[in-house]
């Protein structure tokens, strides 16, 4: 056993007899460039993501730190193989948690839940008749067309192998009840 062994094995032990800052603080330290080297190799597997490298190396020693105290020692456990997967896991989590495309998807998810929400009001403050309910089930049916709108724009296009004078009418029609449509809903 080297020095470094007999070291680290004192460390944990420290650490679980309730030494929480100084072991902790030892340990850290002493895994830190692991933690590193682990962001920078998924850094420059994923650079076209458009995150920094500060941003996955303070992911990863956020994995770290949550590595080290949820270690179970007398295990023996080498604690590199299972931090590595703790690193990692915590850096992954990271980049999709904060990334544009997630981002997007939240902003989306809320738009979608806002404006149900305004939908189900105005039903519930109807009174009650047939044609209100009809009109609140095909506004929620246009929102949502308008919503995918953008999967269907080549078939706007004349010369498109998908234009039909059916499809343009139909467009011609949405166009006229966007104006009809609540505030909330013409944000789109």
């Amino acid at each position: 056993m080297d020095w470094n062994s007999v070291e680290i094995d004192k460390k944990w032990r420290e650490l679980r007899a309730g030494d929480l800052v100084n072991a902790r603080l030892w340990l850290f330290e002493y895994y830190r460039d692991y933690s590193h080297y682990i962001a920078k190799s998924i850094y420059f597997r994923s650079k076209h993501a458009g995150f920094e490298m500060e941003d996955l190396i303070q992911w990863a020693e956020i994995g770290l730190l949550e590595a080290i105290d949820r270690y179970n020692w007398e295990r023996k456990v080498n604690f590199r193989t299972y931090a590595g997967f703790r690193i990692k896991g915590s850096v992954l989590n990271g980049m999709a948690k904060y990334s544009e495309k997630s981002s997007y998807y939240e902003f989306l998810s809320k738009l979608n839940a806002d404006r149900f929400q305004f939908h189900l009001k105005s039903v519930n403050s109807a009174n009650g008749t047939l044609n209100e309910l009809v009109g609140a089930v095909l506004d929620f049916g246009y929102i949502h067309i308008l919503e995918n709108f953008w999967q269907l724009e080549e078939t706007l296009e004349i010369n498109s192998p998908y234009y039909t004078p059916e499809y343009s009418a139909f467009v011609s029609e949405i166009n006229g009840h966007i104006s009809k449509l609540p505030k909330l809903s013409q944000k789109i």
